[in-house]
């Protein structure tokens, strides 16, 4: 029973740091919103390679996984994108009511894609001794 505890306990915690790895980068793009400047799909992909180097920084300072088990690591490439978009959302959301140029479906997309770059690479790179050995 314990150990099954221990492998939620570690996966939630796995969740949250990947979560909170895109929100300093979504609260910047804030500042920069306008309607008529709808080029979403550049910033997707900018804030995509800028997760890749987010997560190719933290695997230098950190190269072991939270979560050990694989069909978790593999529900954490999923859930993390998804869980920091719908949580950008309702920052947004809640932005929007005092400052009306802050269009939230658009941070589901910066977070998703941000997070996604940040866990592919961790992903990739925990578990992985051929990238352990480009590290070191």
């Amino acid at each position: 029973m314990e150990d099954i505890l221990v492998v939620i306990i570690q996966f939630v915690i796995e969740v949250i740091l990947n979560i909170l790895t895109s929100f300093p980068w979504d609260l910047v793009s804030y500042r920069y919103e306008k309607e008529e400047n709808n080029n979403t799909v550049s910033k997707c992909f900018w804030l995509l390679i800028l997760g890749f180097f987010v997560g190719f920084l933290s695997l230098l300072v950190s190269h072991k996984s939270w979560v050990s088990k694989p069909y978790l690591r593999i529900a954490n490439l999923i859930i993390s994108p998804i869980l920091a978009g719908y949580i950008s959302v309702k920052v947004a959301q809640f932005i929007h009511i005092k400052k009306e140029d802050v269009w939230p479906k658009r941070h589901f997309w910066y977070s998703f894609c941000l997070c996604l770059g940040y866990v592919m690479v961790r992903f990739v790179g925990t578990h992985n001794p051929n990238f352990n050995y480009i590290l070191h």
